[in-house]
């Protein structure tokens, strides 16, 4: 029989305690950094070890763990003669991670110990068990996961509770009765929001008027613009919870789990105003130039058109500037080789500006006999228009649901190019996602049909009709976004020089 040498291995006397507590808390109390702390040291003192102690709170599978890492440094310096853990899942539920740790030990012959047991890697059965003990700790953190992601779901799809880690502004998280509770003087900041979007000002015109009247985040911070929109696009406020696990891969829904602050058609109307803005230049850089600024798009392309300045100089006689603001000519493409020029010609903004002026008069006579109907209890028009819509919009949006899976299907045959296909696909999509947001709204005031309310909608329509003239640039614009969709100019060859003007009224 013939024995194998080995080195041995010069003893330190120097050992490692390695502690480690879940942010999930996976392990329950006894888990604790404190009390995980207590079991080692008294160990290590009773057994006469000297210590240092690597101390951490991260996911169990986690490989990238700063204490973990550089006890692994230690250990590769031949510092340490063995690790203290409480139980093996402490160093990792990960059997990439426990890989690596068993072969430091193994070529560094450094033991595990815990409270109840030794591992040497030397001996065939304690390499096994820690192998086994792994693939244990592996299987428990899938429960654990499986445990911790299906319970948030089922607090919202179940038990009808709002799942958040932080209450958002207007509201606090009331342990006793495990639900949102309104705080009066942010809901008050919340609903201030909600009233100036109503009247059409953009998210950067409603944080600058909230700074000067005072108003505060939960933090005391100014509101910026991305945070206005954030807030009035969480469904939080409508006194619902929506929470998507991706691990489910489904999406639960509570309902009136909490105060609602804002109602649905409120939100309806603000998300559409929300749309209408997006892609479009920015009005932060460039200023409110005309009252029909980013309404207009064109009827050739269907592109957005902008605005410039057409200056001419100074006028000799009066020394007055001779400039005038302008819908630029469209600068779109009707082919991918961009060699087919949109012929959308340009005009004076005060051309459109003016004929937008009739249009609101005779829009005006349009609503005051439909909300006549109305006060005489006559809903059939509004419910008849609000079904038409309907099928109107849900007709335009599979028209471009259709588009958008060509779109697919061609750059998969190689059809189009990669960038042209995401070219498609981020047009469409923003389509498609404001033809829903136009859905829920017609979906919504048809299944809560009130009469009163719209005609209260009508008569504040009718109002800013007919203040619009004395209103100034910037109330104009705000103005209009909020009973126009768009303003569709059309001016080429066929029109001759006089534009063909159309306008696409929003639902009151």
């Amino acid at each position: 029989m013939t024995v194998r040498k080995t080195k041995k291995r010069i003893e330190t006397g120097i050992v490692a305690i390695y502690i480690r507590s879940s942010r999930e808390r996976e392990g329950g109390k006894e888990e604790t950094l404190s009390m995980q702390r207590k079991i080692l040291t008294d160990l290590a003192d009773v057994k006469g070890y000297r210590y240092d102690i690597y101390e951490e709170i991260e996911s169990s599978i986690n490989e990238d763990r700063d204490q973990l890492l550089k006890m692994q440094q230690k250990l590769l310096e031949n510092v340490y003669d063995r690790i203290l853990v409480t139980k093996i899942d402490r160093l990792a539920r990960n059997q990439s991670i426990l890989y690596n740790i068993r072969k430091i030990c193994t070529e560094n012959r450094i033991i595990i110990e815990t409270p109840t047991a030794e591992t040497d890697f030397r001996n065939k059965s304690d390499k096994m068990m820690f192998n086994f003990q792994g693939v244990i700790a592996e299987s428990e953190y899938d429960e654990i996961k499986d445990r911790l992601l299906t319970g948030k779901f089922n607090s919202v799809a179940k038990r009808n509770r709002w799942m958040g880690s932080i209450a958002p502004l207007g509201y606090k998280w009331d342990r006793n009765v495990k639900q949102l509770i309104v705080i009066p003087e942010e809901k008050d900041a919340v609903r201030k929001m909600v009233e100036l979007s109503l009247e059409g000002y953009s998210s950067k015109n409603v944080s600058d008027r909230l700074n000067k009247m005072g108003y505060r985040g939960k933090k005391g911070h100014p509101f910026k613009p991305d945070r206005i929109i954030r807030i009035l696009s969480n469904k939080v406020y409508l006194g619902m919870c929506e929470y998507y696990s991706a691990y489910l891969d489904k999406t639960a829904i509570a309902v009136d789990c909490h105060e609602a602050i804002m109602s649905e058609n409120e939100y309806n109307d603000i998300q559409a105003l929300i749309k209408s803005r997006v892609v479009k230049e920015n009005t932060s850089s460039l200023g409110v130039k005309s009252s029909v600024n980013k309404l207009l798009r064109c009827g050739v392309c269907q592109k957005g058109l902008t605005i410039q300045l057409n200056n001419k100089g100074i006028s000799k006689v009066t020394g007055k500037s001779l400039g005038f603001y302008q819908v630029r000519p469209c600068m779109h493409y009707l082919d991918d080789l961009n060699t087919n020029k949109c012929p959308n010609a340009g005009v004076k903004v005060k051309v459109i500006e003016e004929a937008v002026i009739e249009y609101l008069k005779q829009y005006k006579t349009e609503i005051e006999t439909s909300m006549q109907k109305l006060k005489n209890n006559d809903t059939t028009g509004l419910e008849n228009h609000l079904k038409n819509s309907i099928e109107s919009v849900k007709r335009n949006l599979s028209k471009h649901q259709r588009r958008l899976n060509k779109a697919y299907e061609a750059y998969l045959d190689d059809l189009i190019t990669k960038e042209k296909y995401s070219e498609d696909n981020a047009t469409f999509g923003h389509i498609i996602s404001e033809l829903e947001t136009e859905l829920d709204i017609y979906e919504t005031k048809l299944r809560n049909l009130d009469t009163d309310t719209q005609v209260r909608n009508y008569m504040d329509a009718i109002g800013i009709i007919e203040k619009y003239e004395l209103m100034s640039v910037e109330e104009q614009n705000a103005s209009l976004r909020l009973i126009i969709k768009e303003i569709i100019y059309t001016r080429t060859k066929d029109t001759g020089k006089q534009p063909h003007i159309k306008i696409i009224w929003r639902e009151l």
